[in-house]
């Protein structure tokens, strides 16, 4: 009997029958190089989506901080401000409430207004601390900041995740090539059995 590790990492056992019935030890190590090589095949996959998945949120800050900017533009100089009128009750909303006060009435300009409620919205989505009446420019560069720092943070990790994905590869590629060496050793070992 031999022993295996799984993709979570444990061991199990790999039986007798398992092999086919074989007792050829170079059968036994091939079974046991492929089913390694398969793990790690597995761990690698898994790791690719991770990175999929980080690419995705990354490509959703990138456009957070695009939509960011765009608002900076709006805002004429540094002491103009988006303003949404003399309401302040916005501080703790969701963006569901968020949303729901779009279309209250507010002394104010309404495109100024919806940029405000789209900034807020951003600000919560990403956990980022925003004004109650007024956003300025200096404030929106603050957001562009804590924006950035997360999107090179989730590069660091997608780096992170591709060096681990290159070396369950590497193990994959040498464990595959064990196991085809073992084959062969065998099928080698019988040839000669065979010729006597």
């Amino acid at each position: 009997m031999s022993m295996n590790i799984d993709p979570t990492g444990s061991l199990s056992s790999v039986s007798d029958a398992s092999l086919g019935g074989s007792k050829s030890v170079q059968l036994i190590f091939a079974q046991l190089q492929m089913e390694l090589a398969a793990s790690n095949k597995e761990m690698a996959i898994k790791k690719i989506e991770t990175i999929r998945d980080q690419q995705a949120e990354s490509k959703e800050i990138t456009e957070a901080i695009n939509k960011l900017r765009d608002c900076k533009l709006k805002i004429e100089s540094d002491k103009d401000v988006l303003h949404i009128g003399k309401v302040s009750a916005y501080a703790n909303c969701t963006n569901e409430e968020l949303e729901a006060h779009k279309n209250d009435s507010a002394e104010g300009n309404d495109q100024q207004r919806q940029e405000y409620f789209e900034v807020a919205q951003l600000c919560n989505d990403y956990g980022i601390t925003w004004k109650t009446t007024n956003i300025t420019k200096a404030d929106i560069d603050e957001m562009i900041a804590s924006l950035e720092d997360l999107q090179e943070e989730k590069g660091s990790d997608i780096q992170q995740q591709m060096i681990f994905v290159q070396d369950y590869m590497g193990q994959y590629n040498s464990y595959t090539q064990g196991a085809s060496s073992a084959i062969s050793d065998a099928s080698e070992t019988l040839k000669t059995v065979a010729r006597g």
